[in-house]
């Protein structure tokens, strides 16, 4: 089951739509994947002040505690040869500190994980853009 809960009707961050969209639908496709049949995955923004949040939160088994320090490291994946590259939480992480944004995560053995995006609040600007 896949929910969405939003505090804004408009929050403008400075990112482009297009790179935000490319780092929601990773963080929702490893959710995805972390839940089994029946699990659940819930999109969240908030606006707080001068800044705009975005979580992915999923009910799977959560990320072992071996694995966390790793989790944003180029080419580290858990999943099976084939199934994936351990690039897209690593560019995901990248592009969102480009836009000057922090990704975080919480997790818990057997309850699942949230991965939190947290950008200023304000328009993108195309002259503003940085190489991500």
């Amino acid at each position: 089951t896949f929910t969405v809960d939003v505090d804004a009707d408009v929050a403008p961050v400075p990112m482009p739509s297009v790179r935000l969209e490319q780092v929601l639908i990773n963080l929702v496709f490893n959710a995805a994947d972390a839940t089994s049949e029946g699990g659940q995955v819930h999109l969240r923004l908030v606006v707080e002040g001068e800044e705009v949040t975005l979580e992915v939160a999923d009910d799977g088994p959560g990320i072992p505690e071996g694995d966390q320090a790793r989790i944003f490291d180029p080419f580290f994946t858990t999943k099976d040869p084939g199934e994936g590259t351990g690039l897209g939480l690593a560019i995901c992480h990248g592009l969102v500190q480009t836009y000057g944004g922090a990704v975080q995560f919480e997790t818990a053995a057997g309850e699942g994980t949230t991965f939190r995006i947290t950008l200023p609040l304000g328009a993108y600007r195309s002259s503003e853009a940085r190489s991500p």
